[in-house]
């Protein structure tokens, strides 16, 4: 995952703990619908799993995913909004 590196600067060690951890916490869905909302279709895909995982919140620094706010029962917040507590809307 290369773009980790170059993202986030992890270290090998920290990426491999944080592909652990996801592993380890992370559900693996299955999209049952192709979306086709995003600005970005390249976007689409999250929200397809965010569905098939029946989420309500999808963490993200993505603008085009936050232009929508939500899309059917799933919310786009920013990290800091999500973290903060605050009621979505």
């Amino acid at each position: 995952m290369p773009w980790i590196r170059q993202k986030y600067h992890l270290e090998e060690r920290e990426r491999e703990a944080l592909v652990a951890l996801i592993a380890l916490c992370g559900e693996l869905v299955v999209p049952q619908r192709k979306i086709k909302v995003c600005r970005d279709p390249a976007d689409d895909m999250f929200i397809e799993a965010a569905l098939a995982g029946a989420v309500e919140h999808v963490v993200t620094g993505g603008k085009d995913l936050l232009t929508l706010k939500t899309f059917e029962t799933v919310h786009f917040v920013t990290p800091r909004t999500f973290l903060s507590g605050l009621r979505f809307q």
